[in-house]
């Protein structure tokens, strides 16, 4: 597979609220020298509009690859378990050849379309939040080594990650397939980053140091946004200020706590910084 699928364009920082950059700035003035500079994000509707994995698993869908769950399934098991459904519809990957996957994601990356029809239902082809994406830019930029844990299937995470921020394959952490071969085969590894398991994939996979950085967008990503350290900042993306305002409650703390909404683009009324 070709390290490049698109031509990443320059990211400009400028459509950073004021307000967000300077706490950036502030958590980054008050790291100690020779501390590795840490942060993590959700990825599906945190540094995209839309969610990966359920993406992809339209997209084999409409190819007429054997997914083992069809997108009524997936979505009957959303409503009522989401952490069940996410293990799910990775496990429903099982058997196909991770070039198949590979390729249905492509497809994402490439398309002008902005939503698949599947099953009477519009799925959003995601792409990447421009104010966020312009954080990790930031964040590059300023030394921090950004890492990515999701609930989605790691290929695809993997390759947006890469395309839309520049993020490397090794820090980004998804839902696990053990591989047979060319293929993915029926057996997903633990630990699975979802709820309380991403913060075991962050200890295994990054490293028991806090993250001075974090973002999510749901109640899942709460212990994840916990780890970060008390001079920390704290990113949530939504759509509603009571939910963000819940998740300070729930988190407190001397952290510095950031809302993004989830349509903003830059506006500087729309993110705002709150010590």
């Amino acid at each position: 597979m070709s390290n490049s699928i698109v031509s990443r364009p320059l990211v400009d920082l400028r459509v950073i609220p004021s307000e967000l950059h300077d706490a950036v700035m502030r958590v980054e003035a008050g790291i100690p020298r020779g501390q590795v500079r840490r942060a993590v994000f959700d990825l599906d509707q945190t540094l995209l509009r839309g969610d990966i994995g359920e993406a992809v698993h339209a997209r084999l869908l409409i190819d007429r690859e054997p997914v083992r769950l069809s997108w009524d399934q997936y979505r009957a098991m959303v409503a009522k378990d989401p952490p069940a459904a996410y293990l799910a519809a990775a496990d429903a990957l099982r058997g196909l050849p991770i070039e198949v996957v590979v390729q249905a994601t492509v497809k994402l990356v490439t398309t002008s379309t902005r939503e698949l029809l599947l099953e009477r239902s519009l799925i959003p082809v995601p792409r990447p939040h421009p104010v966020m994406r312009a954080l990790i830019a930031l964040l590059h930029n300023l030394g921090f080594a950004v890492h990515v844990i999701t609930a989605s299937h790691q290929l695809p995470a993997r390759i947006v990650c890469l395309e839309y921020f520049g993020i490397p394959e090794e820090r980004v952490h998804g839902v696990r397939s053990a591989i047979d071969g060319d293929r993915l085969s029926d057996r997903l590894l633990a630990p699975h980053p979802i709820g309380a398991g991403k913060c075991d994939v962050y200890r295994t996979f990054v490293g028991t140091d806090a993250p001075f950085v974090a973002g999510g967008d749901s109640a899942l990503d709460l212990p994840m946004l916990d780890l970060v350290s008390d001079e920390g900042l704290i990113v949530w993306v939504g759509e509603d200020r009571v939910r963000f305002e819940m998740m300070k409650g729930r988190l407190g703390g001397r952290r510095t706590f950031a809302f993004v909404h989830r349509t903003a683009t830059g506006s500087r009324s729309r993110a705002q910084a709150v010590a």
